[in-house]
């Protein structure tokens, strides 16, 4: 997308994009809290099944439609880079063991779930000492340390924000009152923005600047959602989201091939990415995944346990089935 639409792509890519990751990472590290109370190797096993599994069948999905394209004599980027892989980098692809997995968005989960383990094995030490262990969680983010344990340490850092929140006895109801959640906004924003116009002689200071003025930008974002959310349930708009809430994991894990597809057969038939009409395609996505992605789990509602474990990464029961007929 170029000219003015760099602002569009700029605001729903690079600012959503980070505000989703950020809050998503601090309310799985809340939610952590209370889950590794009740069992650890429980906690880690139910994070596994949901994170991790489907992740690796969406990967293999991607694999396996784009060799059919290939078999069919159509090109994907997904095919060149098999083609041009080791068994490793199979691996890789299809896992995140050691590298970044085929599907980026997917590899959320892969860092989501080791940065679930980390906490959750050093839940004693952070319980024990809350702020030194942001501090070395500070100092992971800024030196790039963890990889390949973890590959974005910024997921892993926020996810200790929430998990000490919470262990603090802090909500997230006190975080997106508007009385603090609009100050901090405005206050990690403005720090934000000087940070981006510092301008150091050195390399080294200057990746430091950058890494700070990302995680200023995150924090930001994550306080403007969180202010969202809460006006959100102020005008009863709330229950939009929750009726649409078992169709949103679902849409994230398929939304990749689903744009993607989407995208080749409208490339085929005549659409410019250059032109105004290319606008109508990158809004109409996220909503044109969000029906798949809810034909998706009505669907997994139907199968047997394990498929939908692995489509959707949990077991579905008669009761989500009425929940899933009255979300329609």
């Amino acid at each position: 997308m170029t000219g003015d639409y760099q602002i569009l792509a700029w605001l729903l890519i690079e600012m959503s994009g980070r505000a989703s990751v950020a809050a998503l990472s601090m309310i799985s590290g809340f939610l952590l809290y209370d889950t590794v109370i009740r069992g650890l190797l429980k906690s880690i096993k139910d994070r596994f099944i949901v994170l991790c599994v489907p992740m690796i069948t969406w990967n293999v999905i991607t694999i396996a439609l784009a060799l059919l394209a290939l078999s069919a004599g159509i090109s994907t980027t997904t095919a060149e880079i098999l083609k041009s892989g080791s068994q490793l980098d199979l691996l890789n692809n299809v896992t995140g063991l050691f590298d970044k997995t085929l599907g980026l968005p997917l590899f959320f989960l892969r860092d989501l779930f080791v940065s679930s383990c980390i906490i959750a094995l050093a839940r004693p030490l952070i319980v024990a000492f809350p702020l030194v262990s942001v501090v070395v969680g500070l100092a992971a983010y800024f030196t790039d340390s963890l990889e390949p344990l973890v590959f974005r340490e910024s997921i892993l850092l926020f996810m200790l924000f929430g998990f000490v929140l919470r262990h603090k006895r802090v909500s997230l109801a006190q975080m997106a009152d508007l009385k603090i959640a609009i100050p901090a906004f405005i206050s990690f924003f403005a720090l934000m923005l000087v940070m981006s116009q510092t301008q150091p002689d050195s390399s080294q200071i200057q990746n430091v600047v950058h890494l700070a003025s990302n995680l200023f930008k995150r924090l930001a974002l994550v306080f403007g959602f969180l202010a969202l959310s809460l006006v959100a349930v102020k005008i009863h708009f709330s229950g939009f989201f929750v009726k649409r809430e078992p169709f949103i994991y679902p849409a994230f894990l398929s939304h990749a091939i689903v744009i993607s597809t989407l995208y080749q057969i409208l490339v085929h038939i005549g659409l410019d990415p250059n032109q105004p009409i290319y606008v109508l395609f990158f809004l109409g996505a996220p909503v044109i995944a969000l029906f798949c992605g809810s034909i998706l789990y009505k669907v997994a509602l139907r199968l047997p346990s394990t498929l939908s474990v692995l489509l959707i990464g949990k077991k579905t029961h008669r009761k989500s089935v009425a929940r899933g007929q009255e979300a329609t």
